[in-house]
Parts: structure tokens; sequence; C-alpha cells
């Protein structure tokens, strides 16, 4: 059995959107909503007067909660907002309750309850957080949104949507991750797909495009970016990801680490390159330092050992790192197998690792070298 406990913000209740479609998507067997009033001016920017909030705030949860029988539970999920995410995270920790932790738009002092089995999402415009101090503290377990305020939006509708859509995806798998998918598995549902009407070309477009998406949603700026691409699909995604990043003003080199693509998707995507400001090299010796690299080698393709320009393009990527750059695999980091987990020598260090439709097994089993993983839908849901 699952419990929700609702922690709202000041002046944003339960049923707000953040709230409301999480509460949803939780599909609590016992729902508890917690409700507090608080009305003294002069919060925001005012570490104080929010400690000073956040213990009477506190006050009114006790009696709210205590008879609640935590153990009858399999699962306790805290769903929180603003200052209720201090609240959320100061009641797990006095109390001792292992639960998972969804934090909107927290705020500094939430961190000072150390919340375990968190996830949190935050505006870089939030005027009530100390962003630098709140990503300092929350590390990989926090999504930041450019430009959005502290209700996660900004004054462009159709982007507050995309926003609200992209957290809403993140809080399902966080709370109900989907089970993880052999390689085989995961070709047999990309073969279903097509066979439905989602075409392979238009997978291979909507992996690209949501790897590049959680690729500007960590570095917004546009700056240098490194493609490294294999010859199969995975190098096709990354090619997606270069024509992307061009046309929004990334300088972009991508490395054919193993010579021109050999797949009909990929090679479609790579013709499209030469008409860009996008450099294509096929000598290591050739790549210049980024600020980001992908990881599209291999992907879930790989098995056995790293061949010798596999091996040279892994040490590129992993000199990249080491002198400063971020580094996002494509469904897996190259040199991990998808099934065992089992990583050869010289295998590449992801910081972020965005597969597609379903975790697979090494997602777990080699989850040191996969960093951040997200799981991104590309329609199959949608058609099988």
């Amino acid at each position: 059995m699952r419990l929700v406990v609702c922690f709202p913000g000041i002046g944003y209740h339960c049923d707000k959107p953040l709230l409301y479609y999480s509460r949803r998507l939780a599909r609590a067997d016992r729902e508890v909503l917690v409700q507090y009033a608080y009305q003294k001016p002069g919060l925001r920017g005012n570490p104080a007067a929010l400690r000073t909030a956040l213990d009477a705030l506190y006050a009114q949860v006790e009696p709210q909660l205590a008879d609640v029988p935590w153990a009858a539970y399999d699962e306790v999920v805290f769903l929180a907002k603003s200052i209720g995410t201090a609240v959320a995270a100061a009641y797990a920790q006095r109390h001792g309750i292992a639960c998972k932790l969804v934090l909107y738009t927290p705020l500094e002092m939430t961190y000072d309850f150390a919340p375990k089995n968190a996830l949190a999402f935050l505006g870089t415009a939030d005027p009530w957080s100390d962003v630098p101090a709140v990503i300092a503290k929350a590390g990989k377990a926090l999504y930041l949104y450019p430009g959005a305020n502290h209700s996660l939006e900004c004054n462009d509708v159709a982007k507050n949507l995309a926003v609200l859509q992209d957290v809403m995806a993140k809080t399902r798998q966080f709370l109900c991750p989907a089970a993880a998918v052999t390689a085989a598995e995961m070709k047999a549902l990309e073969k279903a797909a097509d066979a439905h009407g989602l075409l392979y070309p238009q997978m291979m477009e909507n992996a690209g495009r949501a790897a590049y998406r959680e690729l500007t949603r960590c570095c917004p700026a546009p700056g240098r970016l490194l493609v490294v691409a294999g010859k199969g699909n995975n190098g096709g995604d990354g090619f997606v990801i270069a024509r992307l990043a061009a046309a929004d003003g990334w300088r972009v080199q991508v490395l054919l680490a193993e010579g021109a693509p050999q797949t009909r998707d990929a090679a479609a995507n790579y013709a499209l390159l030469p008409a860009l400001p996008v450099e294509l090299v096929t000598d290591a010796a050739a790549v210049k330092q980024a600020d980001v690299v992908v990881d599209a080698l291999y992907g879930t393709g790989f098995h056995g050992s790293l061949r010798p320009a596999g091996a040279a393009a892994c040490a590129v990527m992993q000199a990249q790192r080491q002198a400063g750059a971020l580094v996002l695999a494509v469904d897996l980091p190259s040199g991990v197998h998808a099934d065992t987990g089992d990583a050869a020598p010289g295998t590449v260090q992801a910081d972020i690792t965005v597969t597609f439709h379903a975790p697979k097994p090494a997602h777990t089993r080699a989850a040191a070298l996969c960093g951040q993983v997200i799981v991104a839908d590309i329609g199959i849901h949608a058609v099988l």
C-alpha cells in the first residue's frame, strides 16, 4: 500500500498544478493533505524569517500526522512545494521515515535536513530560492529549468506547458519507475512500434531531441559541443543532437569514431550535417576541447571489448571530461554491456545518461558509470 502526504507552500495549495498532477501520478491508497496557515510578511530573501515560518508550520503539521500508522504502508511518498519541502524533509528526518521525497522549488534550508531518496525541481529565476546554494547542496538529484520562477513558469505559455509536462514525466518515472528491458527486448519494442506506425526514423528523431533537451537543461547557454558518433543508430541519435545544437548556435564538432554511418537512418541524419556549421572530423587528434561531450558511440549495441578505434574515442571523451567537459551518454556509456552491466577497460564515465522508453539492466548494475540516468519517452508508449 502507498501513502502519499502532500506538503503545500504558503499560498500554493495542493490543488495547484505541480501538486495536483503529481498527486494524480502518485496513485495513493491513502492520501493526507497537510494544511497550515502563516500570515507574516517579509519572507522572501530573509533566511531568519523563513526559519521562523518553518518552525511555525512544522508545529502545525505534527498533530495532523500524529495518528498516521507509518508502518502499515509498503511505501510512503512526500510531495512538497516551496517551504513545504523544508517541512517535509524535517518531518522525515526527525521521525526516521523512509520515504520518497519530491521537492518542487526547494529552499536552501530544505537541505539542512539532509533529504534522502529525493528528487527536486527548481527554476534558475526563482526569487525565493538561493539557486546556487541549492544546486551545490542537491547535487545530481536536481532538475533545473532556465528562466523559470518559483512556480516553474515564465512569461511563455508554451514553455510553461512543456516544463510542466517534463516535470511530471520525471516525477512519474521517480514514483513509478518502468521495469528494465534488455537490449533484445528493446529492439523488439522498437520493431513493434514501427509496425504500429511509429517509424524508425521518427524514433531516432525523438531520441535525439529528448537527449538534446536534457543537454540544454544542464547547459542552457550555447557553447562548444563534441559529438562522438559511432557507425550505428546510436551515432544517428548523435547526428540529430548535432543538427539541433548547430541550429541553436552551438559550435559543434562531430568525431566519426569508426568511419561513416552504416545504417540507413543514421546515414540519413548524417547527410543533413554538411549544410550546417558543423565540423566533421575522423582523426581524434583534430578534436578540440568542448564544454559538453555527447557519447553516441555504441549505446546498447556494445559487447565484448572495445575495438582500437572505439578505445581511442573513449580515451578522447575521458580526457575531455578530465579537462572539465560534461559527458552525456546516449543510452549507455560506451563500453558498458546493456544487459550485464559489465564494463570493458577504457569505458566512458558519464555525468548524465539519457536512455529511451525504459531503463536497461546496466543502468542499475553499472550505475556509477552512468551518472544521473534519465528515461525519456520517444513515443513507444503511445502506440503499443
